[in-house]
C-alpha cells in the first residue's frame, strides 16, 4: 500500500513543470493575438474615420464643385474646399506620428461629373512591429461623388432682386390702405424709408410706400398688365385753391397719395440714383395725370409657384430623396411639416449661414452624431413659418450663399447680419426687419421692408454677379461607378 501511494505522489511530481513549458510555448502565441486585437482594432477604427472624412471632404468639393466654373481637369476651389475638410478632421484626430496623404480627381462619363477623394493614414503598430519591421501600415479611404449639373436652370423669378407673386384685385383702392393699416392687398410694402434696390423689381400686386419720398431703385420695375387699371382708388378729387382737380394715375402698381410738401396731393414711387422720381406728374387745368418712364414695363404676370418652375422645383425634389444622414454631410435641412421652425447660430461660425436649430426646432437623432448646437446649414427648407436671425454668423465670403425656403408659410429674418442667397416663400410674405445688405434674389407671395437704411442687390443664388440664371438643380451624391479608372 506505501509503495502505491509513492509511486502516484511520484508521478504527480513528475507533472509539476509540464504547466510552465506549456505557459512558456503559448505564451508568444497569446501576447501575438492579444497585439494583433488590439492593432487591428485601431486599424479598423482608423479606417472607418478615414472613411467618413472621405465622404464629407468628397461631398463638400462636389458641391463647391457643382457651384463654381470648374472642369474635370482643374478643380482647385472643389479641392480646396474638400481639402479643408480633410484637415479640419486630421487636426482632432490624428496622433502627431501619423501622416496622411490625399488626392483629389475628377473625370467624366456619360454626362455625369464624378469627384473624387482619396486618404491614405499611416497609422504606427504597437505590438505587431515585432512581425513588420517599418512598425506602421497604412490604411486608405476612398469616396466618390457623382454630380449631375443636369441642364442650366433659369428660373426667371430669382432673376429679380424681388419679386411678388401676389395678385391684387381688380377693384383695389389704394385709398383703404391709408384708412385701414392692416388691408392685405399689396404685393410689396416699404414700411420705411431710405432703402435702396439694386437690381429689377417684378410684382403682381400694388407696390406700397408709408411717406416714403427717397426709396431708390437702381434698375427697372416690371408689373403686371393686370394692374394697369386696377382698382377706382387712383382716380381722386380734390381742392386747391378754390379748383377742384381730378387725379388719374397711370400705371396703378405705384403706392398711394398723400399730401405732399406744396400742399397737394402727391404719388409715391421709387426714386432712381440721381433723386429723380420714376413718374412724373403733368398738371393740366382740371386734371393732374402721371406718366411713367421707360424703366416702368408692364408684362404678363409671373408665376412664383415650386410646381411651375423647374429649377427650384428639381432642387428641392433632390434635397426630399435624400437620407437623412446624406443631407446632414451636405449641412441641409429638410422638413416640410407645416410647423413652426427657429433657426439662429451655431456654436461653429466659421461657416457662412452657421444656423441650427433652436427652440423646438429638432433634427432626427440618427442623422448624425455631431451635437444639435454644434451643426451648421446653408440650405434650409421648411414647410411652415421660419425665423433666421445670424447672431454669430461670418460675413459671407466670395462663394458663399444660403437657400431659406419656406414651402407654405412665411420667412422673417429679423437682425442686422448680412444675408446672400435666397429667400423663397411661394405661399406667404418675407420680412425683412434689419438694416443689414440683402444680396441674391426675394420671392414671395408678398414681401415687407421694414427697417430704414435697408439695401437689396440682385445676385444669383450662389451670390455672384447680377445673373438671370440659377444652377439650383445641380445634384451630388456617394456613388460606385464600376468603370471609372483613376490613376
Amino acid at each position: 500500500m506505501l509503495r502505491i501511494r509513492l509511486r502516484k505522489a511520484y508521478r504527480v511530481w513528475r507533472q509539476r513543470g509540464s504547466v510552465i513549458v506549456l505557459t512558456a510555448l503559448l505564451l508568444p502565441l497569446m501576447l501575438g493575438f492579444c497585439g494583433m486585437a488590439v492593432d487591428l482594432g485601431n486599424l479598423y477604427i482608423h479606417k472607418s474615420r478615414l472613411q467618413n472624412t472621405a465622404d464629407a471632404a468628397a461631398l463638400a468639393g462636389a458641391a463647391k464643385f457643382a457651384g463654381e466654373s470648374e472642369t474635370v481637369t482643374t478643380h482647385p476651389q472643389a479641392d480646396a474646399e474638400a481639402q479643408r475638410y480633410v484637415n479640419k478632421d486630421m487636426k482632432t484626430n490624428t496622433l502627431p506620428n501619423e501622416t496622411t496623404r490625399e488626392r483629389y480627381q475628377a473625370q467624366e462619363q456619360d454626362g455625369v461629373i464624378y469627384y473624387r477623394v482619396a486618404l491614405t493614414e499611416n497609422v504606427p503598430l504597437y505590438f505587431l512591429r515585432i512581425f513588420i519591421p517599418e512598425g506602421t501600415q497604412d490604411v486608405s479611404a476612398d469616396s466618390i461623388v457623382a454630380i449631375s449639373a443636369g441642364e442650366e436652370i433659369v428660373d426667371e423669378m430669382f432673376g429679380f432682386s424681388m419679386c411678388a407673386g401676389h395678385e391684387s384685385q381688380r377693384n383695389y383702392d389704394m385709398r383703404q390702405v391709408w384708412s385701414n393699416p392692416t388691408a392685405n392687398d399689396w404685393g410689396i410694402w416699404f414700411h420705411t424709408d431710405n432703402v435702396h434696390v439694386s437690381g429689377d423689381i417684378m410684382t403682381n400686386g400694388k407696390l406700397r410706400f408709408d411717406n416714403s419720398r427717397n426709396t431708390t431703385l437702381d434698375g427697372n420695375l416690371q408689373y403686371s398688365s393686370d394692374l394697369k387699371n386696377c382698382g377706382s382708388g387712383f382716380q381722386d378729387s380734390y381742392w386747391k385753391n378754390g379748383v377742384q382737380l381730378t387725379e388719374y394715375v397711370t400705371p396703378s402698381v405705384w403706392g398711394r397719395y398723400d399730401w405732399g410738401q406744396n400742399g397737394s396731393k402727391e404719388l409715391f414711387t421709387f426714386v432712381d440714383t440721381n433723386g429723380n422720381p420714376f413718374v412724373t406728374e403733368n398738371r393740366n387745368g382740371t386734371n393732374v395725370t402721371e406718366t411713367d418712364n421707360a424703366n416702368v414695363t408692364d408684362r404678363d404676370k409671373i408665376d412664383i409657384s415650386v410646381a411651375n418652375n423647374k429649377g427650384i422645383k428639381d432642387f428641392i425634389e433632390n434635397i426630399k430623396s435624400l437620407s437623412y444622414s446624406d443631407r446632414e454631410k451636405q449641412h441641409t435641412y429638410y422638413d416640410d411639416s407645416n410647423r413652426t421652425y427657429n433657426f439662429s447660430s451655431s456654436n461653429d461660425t466659421s461657416h457662412f449661414p452657421a444656423l441650427c436649430p433652436h427652440g423646438g426646432t429638432t433634427v432626427p437623432s440618427d442623422a448624425t452624431s455631431t451635437p444639435v448646437w454644434n451643426r451648421w446649414y446653408e440650405k434650409i427648407i421648411v414647410g411652415g413659418d421660419i425665423q433666421v436671425s445670424f447672431e454669430k454668423s461670418p460675413a459671407p465670403g466670395e462663394n458663399d450663399s444660403a437657400i431659406i425656403v419656406s414651402l407654405n408659410g412665411n420667412i422673417h429674418i429679423p437682425n442686422n447680419m448680412n444675408f446672400k442667397g435666397i429667400l423663397y416663400a411661394p405661399n406667404g410674405k418675407v420680412t425683412i426687419d434689419g438694416s443689414a445688405k440683402v444680396s441674391g434674389s426675394i420671392v414671395a407671395q408678398q414681401i415687407l421692408i421694414t427697417t430704414g437704411g435697408q439695401y437689396i442687390e440682385a445676385k444669383d443664388a450662389f451670390g455672384k454677379s447680377s445673373s438671370k440664371v440659377i444652377k439650383t438643380g445641380a445634384t451630388y451624391k456617394l456613388a460606385n461607378p464600376p468603370n471609372l479608372n483613376w490613376d
